[in-house]
């Protein structure tokens, strides 16, 4: 077979992870559970190998036994005349995730830091499942905590206990806006139909509750928002007459 297939005689394969206990591998068509592992193969030929994270902790890279890095994807194919010698490294979830929840005004933010932007939300309200939303706008009173949650990674923020404070005079309401399109990357137009012929306010607010941009006394039915400095991310669009306010949630690529 060796010779019918132009193969280089058999070769050891190394295979390992690191830290211990904090994953398993497949290779070609069987896991490995137990590490450090050895097997033999013939020299030439081609191998399959995946990095499986175990709960509490989320894949890195591959690197061979002396610590070089090989790839940073957690699928592997490399042909054994290249590459023998195999190390998962896996990272606990708490030492690449950090988040923390914070209100201002009548809404709740998040800062999560991680170098991996590929993520979903899950907030809790009095301890039970409330919104997937990335930021929650005029939320009711009651103790919130965010979910943080990426393949095998789940990282709970602190909880705060959220007092709702709406002003009772206005007239919420949290519907999707009259913005097309949202999200936008250089400018959107806001529908203002409803709103024509009375003075009304348009506000731009960060997730931090900053006001970043205010149109005053706006008597058009449309109003051109163009994008200008405004960075990419998720913005509260505040719109306001003397006794009507509704905000909404717009994106900006």
């Amino acid at each position: 077979l060796d010779n019918t297939l132009d193969l280089k005689g058999m070769v050891n394969v190394n295979i390992d992870i690191f830290p211990s206990n904090s994953g398993k591998i497949d290779l070609n068509s069987i896991q490995l559970n137990e590490f450090p592992w050895q097997g033999i193969y013939y020299n030439g030929c081609e191998i399959s190998l995946s990095a499986i994270p175990d709960s509490g902790y989320t894949f890195s890279h591959w690197s061979d036994l002396n610590g070089n890095t090989i790839s940073e994807d957690n699928n592997l194919f490399i042909n054994l005349l290249n590459q023998n010698n195999f190390m998962a490294n896996f990272e606990k979830c708490e030492d690449i995730y950090s988040v923390y929840i914070n209100s201002i005004k009548n809404i709740i933010y998040s800062n999560v830091i991680t170098s991996n932007n590929e993520y979903e939300y899950q907030w809790y309200q009095n301890g039970i499942p409330h919104s997937s939303d990335s930021i929650l706008i005029n939320p009711t009173s009651g103790i919130y905590q965010l979910e943080i949650n990426n393949n095998s990674c789940s990282i709970l923020s602190n909880e705060i206990n959220f007092q709702s404070n709406v002003n009772s005079t206005y007239s919420y309401n949290i519907n999707r806006v009259d913005l097309f399109p949202n999200p936008f990357k250089f400018q959107a137009i806001l529908e203002l139909n409803d709103l024509k012929n009375l003075e009304t306010e348009v506000k731009i607010i960060d997730v931090k509750g900053k006001v970043v941009r205010k149109y005053n006394n706006i008597k058009k039915n449309k109003l051109v928002i163009k994008r200008g400095n405004l960075n990419k991310g998720v913005y509260i669009l505040e719109i306001s007459t003397r006794n009507f306010k509704q905000r909404s949630k717009i994106a900006i690529n």
